[in-house]
């Protein structure tokens, strides 16, 4: 009968088919609805709604001397047992790979136990950005005396800026939030340059 044959329909053609739709179409995800007459199916409804996914090519892509940095920092036993990639992901947001490479070596060095993956990898990049900086500034001295006034007058405020977005990129990490909400987050904190702007992100957070 019509209620019989339906149901194979259903389960042979129309499953199936909105099943591999879903597969292929990253933009989109399929599904579909049965309006009903008292047992009989009078009409289906199809929707489309937009998926709320990260689009895997715009991932960071790591390069083979990452991974090798990766690899020889994993052979530390103190690493290894906190290692998360989910993290390393973020942090390829956050930092250049040369700087995240080199920290990564200093990792490798690490001889005792490690709490938290991400801030200790964090910690260890932002020494590396600080000493080069510190590196630039004598390099200008030298050449340069002395420093202008105007240039030591931003040092304080550029410093402050970098310990307020190190601090809230932790907080960040170590929300509830979803792992595409924390990488939209981790985005918007990499393009403030004002301690005024970075306050207004915090309260949004």
């Amino acid at each position: 009968n019509k209620y019989q044959e339906y149901k194979y329909f259903k389960r042979d053609v129309l499953l199936k088919s909105i099943k591999e739709l879903n597969k292929i179409d990253k933009n989109y995800e399929y599904s579909f609805e049965e309006k009903r007459l008292g047992r009989k199916v009078n009409e289906i409804k199809f929707i489309r709604t937009e998926k709320n996914t990260i689009d895997i090519s715009s991932e960071p892509q790591m390069s083979e001397k990452l991974l090798n940095a990766i690899t020889k920092a994993r052979k530390n036993q103190y690493i290894d047992s906190v290692y998360s990639q989910k993290a390393l992901d973020t942090i390829l947001t956050m930092y250049e790979e040369k700087d995240i490479i080199k920290g990564l070596n200093e990792l490798y060095k690490y001889n005792s136990e490690i709490k938290n993956f991400s801030k200790i990898l964090i910690s260890k990049i932002e020494d590396i950005k600080n000493s080069k900086l510190e590196n630039l500034k004598k390099k200008k001295e030298k050449k340069q005396e002395p420093i202008e006034e105007s240039i030591n007058s931003t040092e304080p405020i550029e410093s402050n800026l970098e310990m307020e977005k190190e601090k809230i990129s932790f907080l960040i990490l170590q929300s509830k939030h979803s792992m595409t909400q924390r990488l939209n987050l981790m985005t918007q904190l990499v393009e403030i340059h004002s301690l005024e702007k970075l306050l207004e992100f915090k309260n949004k957070i």
